[in-house]
């Protein structure tokens, strides 16, 4: 066993007994003082967003996914690139426009709506400090639940004869035939910049206009699943959908995006982390949405 294994594993342990006494004082919280969801979900209905700005946000993610690999798939067919530099510049291209394109989108429409996108980051009651610290106590406590449902979504797939793969992303990121740029461009995009991105989208925008119809918890699920589902990838759908789901609820108990994005933030990152120690591992149990 490598020497690395011994503290990882230790660590992942303590994670995961922490994440587990978590759940049990929520419980009794909420038991003892139950959380007025409908009443938190007020302040996201306010919000001035409307159905359109999200089909816009949301039609986006899903012309990117496609659009940036079609520049890669015409050179490959003409010849001039490989089926490997195929691969490479569709990553490259999709991991950069995305972002990008996602944030100028949402900017504008934010500006349309006369609507200051700090005050959707931070609120009166929650700092940035706040938020980073709630963030991180939400994602250690998520990570018992999103432990055992990704474990029992891997074996029954196994059991099913699906046949689970890996994302490109992940692919690239334990191939040793893949340029170290893109490896570093994929981790960077992965930690900081998606997390932001993508919280701006389906939990900034798309959640409260969820919600402009629907009560909260369906609201919630209703996000989540296109949230699983923009990933494309099915074996990774419903640990993708439960992590979703722990995001939009930690911002509408919080009303501060800073907490999902920590939240989205830390997962990603330990992801990448285990992906580079542990190497080929079940990818719906170490998925980076």
């Amino acid at each position: 066993m490598p020497p690395i294994y011994m503290p990882l594993s230790l660590g992942i342990l303590f994670l995961l007994v922490g994440s587990f006494a978590i759940n049990i004082r929520m419980l009794i919280r909420s038991r003892q003082h139950p959380t007025d969801w409908k009443q938190l979900g007020v302040r996201l209905r306010a919000q001035p967003w409307r159905s359109q700005d999200a089909a816009t946000l949301l039609l986006l993610v899903v012309f990117v996914q496609l659009a940036s690999a079609i520049p890669a798939i015409a050179a490959h067919e003409h010849g001039w690139i490989n089926e490997h530099q195929r691969t490479v510049y569709a990553i490259s291209a999709q991991t950069i426009f995305f972002p990008l394109l996602g944030l100028v989108a949402f900017l504008r429409i934010s500006r349309t709506r006369k609507i200051i996108w700090k005050d959707l980051i931070l609120t009166k009651e929650i700092g940035l400090r706040e938020g980073i610290t709630f963030g991180a106590f939400c994602y250690v406590g998520m990570l018992f639940g999103f432990a055992v449902l990704a474990f029992t979504n891997h074996i029954t797939l196994e059991s099913l004869g699906y046949e689970t793969n890996q994302q490109k992303a992940v692919e690239i990121l334990l191939g040793n035939n893949f340029p170290i740029w893109l490896k570093f461009q994929l981790v960077i995009i992965s930690i900081i910049i998606a997390p932001i991105v993508e919280e701006l989208i389906f939990r900034g925008v798309a959640l409260p206009v969820c919600m402009h119809g629907l009560t909260v918890m369906p609201a919630a699920c209703l996000v989540s699943l296109l949230f699983a589902a923009m990933h494309f990838h099915v074996a990774s759908f419903v640990p993708l959908f439960a992590v979703g789901l722990a995001f939009s609820l930690a911002y509408i108990y919080s009303g501060s995006l800073v907490v999902p994005i920590t939240m989205h933030a830390l997962f990603n990152g330990l992801n990448i982390l285990l992906l580079f120690v542990l190497g080929d591992v079940p990818e719906n149990i170490l998925s980076p949405p």
